[in-house]
């Protein structure tokens, strides 16, 4: 009898059990799908009560304080396990995303005799990088070595703050308009200093206008949809959660930027000039 209960009932239960895991873990997914679903509810409802009045400078830490809750989570996280390589580049999630939906989107250079020769289409701009106040504009950055967290909290304060002298080979940043957002992919952990310190200046190396993807594309809380076919874009290959949150982090900003575009006095002049 007990040959034939490891043989028939065991092997049953051992199915069910899996059966059992399956569902949970799917429930478990939907109700996060859920939950980000209505995140992304809230902060659209915010930004529109701020849009209202025009409240430009309440919008700017709005969106600031989503900006500085992702970098610090993020770089504690790193403080904890030394390293951080599972931590995506946000600007190539962006990339993916005009990739993927076939849209093309206008990209303005600046600083251009630092680039390479690869970057000599779209718009070259014959100026110096944009500088501005580090304090001045929502930016992610990429905190992925403890060490260097550690050495630049010490080396960046009020008596050697951030420049965009010193970091002149150093700093690459990216401004999403309508996002409102820059996406640092150099200098991450002298910027994520200045940001604690909140002091220095920082700058702009590219300006990517994403106005045209708003015709195409949603974002619907957990995913990049086309309007076309209604086709989830893939803009990520992984499914880890640091991935998965910059993603939704990312699209909660491009929906934010939905409601921005058609409202110029939130964007600086030294941005909108640029644009067509």
């Amino acid at each position: 009898m007990g040959i034939i209960y490891d043989l028939i009932y065991k092997k049953h239960d051992k199915k069910i059990r899996k059966e059992v895991l399956e569902e949970l873990k799917e429930t478990a997914k939907e109700e996060i799908k859920e939950k980000n679903r209505t995140a992304l509810e809230a902060h659209l409802s915010n930004v529109k009560y701020f849009i209202e009045d025009e409240d430009w400078i309440a919008i700017e830490k709005y969106l600031k304080l989503l900006s500085l809750e992702y970098n610090f989570k993020v770089a504690k996280d790193c403080l904890e396990n030394g390293y951080y390589n599972e931590l995506p580049y946000a600007t190539e999630i962006f990339s993916k995303l005009i990739e993927e939906s076939g849209i093309e989107v206008d990209r303005y250079y600046f600083g251009f005799s630092e680039h390479e020769y690869y970057r000599s289409y779209d718009h070259r701009m014959e100026e110096d990088k944009i500088p501005y106040k580090i304090t001045e504009h929502p930016i992610l950055v990429r905190p992925w070595n403890s060490s260097r967290i550690i050495n630049n909290i010490k080396d960046i304060n009020q008596s050697n703050p951030l420049s965009v002298e010193k970091g002149k080979h150093n700093l690459k940043n990216d401004y999403f308009y309508p996002l409102g957002l820059i996406l640092s992919s150099g200098g991450n952990h002298s910027q994520l200093s200045a940001l604690l310190e909140m002091d220095g200046e920082s700058a702009i190396e590219m300006i990517y206008d994403m106005r045209p993807l708003y015709e195409t594309v949603v974002f619907d809380g957990n995913d990049f949809i086309s309007k076309r076919d209604n086709r989830v874009l893939p803009v990520t290959n992984s499914e880890k959660e640091i991935v998965l949150n910059t993603k939704n982090l990312l699209g909660v900003y491009f929906e934010i930027g939905r409601l921005l575009q058609g409202h110029l006095g939130y964007f600086p002049t030294y941005i909108t000039k640029y644009l067509k």
